[in-house]
């Protein structure tokens, strides 16, 4: 009896495990149309929102490949629970909006990564975060190309009251509307680790007046890391050889 109780614990366990992964192809997958898609590698659910809906509250692993497009794949709210979504290789897989004004990714209380992927055509100039609004939350971004999303601030990432590692990743090419919106980045009481990337030729859409970076009461690290336009209140954030950038 008490390895039959064992046996099942063990079983359950994996079970778990398992659960806790699920695949993706937002590029029509077959069982798609048949109804039969169970986020196996195999039969890969066809939306992004749909694996998250099946990891459910205990979050997971989301492994994605195809361009990710459509209500279903925008807007995507992580909240109050863990979550990684990974392309399966580096650019297999995207998320654009499709200048429908909807933003990629909504994140509170909650522990996020993604890797590998490319976000574009996000957002509006009448919201803040363009491509991600992240609050709360502590998130890193790996491998990952934000660029040409829109936003009143933070056309690229609007961060507040977070803990943000962004490694390996391109923020550039973003527009706002404000004047020190942070085409790039705009945070508020957040830190963010910056490590081999650079945040860059992000601008006002008036006139192109340059703001990749806007903070406020916030700080950062930098390796290896270029961050070109930084505006600040009260805040510390360096080059890659430590010196303040702040309002230079």
């Amino acid at each position: 009896m008490k390895s039959f109780v064992i046996l099942l614990v063990c079983t359950l366990m994996i079970s778990s495990a398992l659960a806790a992964q699920v695949w993706v192809n937002c590029d029509d997958p077959p069982c798609a149309i048949t109804g039969t898609c169970d986020g196996s590698a195999v039969k890969p659910y066809p939306s992004i929102k749909a694996g998250l809906n099946a990891l459910g509250a205990a979050g997971g692993k989301i492994i994605v490949n195809g361009e990710c497009t459509g209500t279903a794949n925008n807007n995507i709210q992580i909240k109050n629970k863990n979550i990684e979504i990974a392309a399966e290789t580096s650019r297999s897989a995207s998320i654009s909006c499709e200048l429908s004004g909807r933003r990629a990714f909504i994140v509170a209380n909650a522990g996020f990564t993604l890797e590998g992927m490319d976000i574009f055509d996000c957002g509006s100039f009448s919201a803040n975060g363009g491509a991600l609004h992240i609050t709360q939350s502590n998130a890193a971004l790996t491998d990952v190309l934000i660029f040409l999303n829109y936003a009143n601030r933070g056309a690229g990432i609007f961060a507040t009251d977070s803990s943000i590692t962004i490694d390996l990743s391109q923020i550039a090419l973003n527009f706002v509307d404000t004047t020190n919106g942070g085409g790039g980045i705009f945070q508020r009481a957040t830190n963010i680790n910056y490590k081999n990337s650079f945040v860059r030729d992000n601008t006002k859409i008036s006139d192109s007046t340059p703001t990749d970076i806007h903070c406020i009461q916030g700080s950062a690290s930098n390796v290896n890391s270029i961050l070109e336009k930084v505006t600040c209140n009260s805040c510390w954030i360096p080059n890659a050889t430590g010196q303040q950038v702040c309002n230079v």
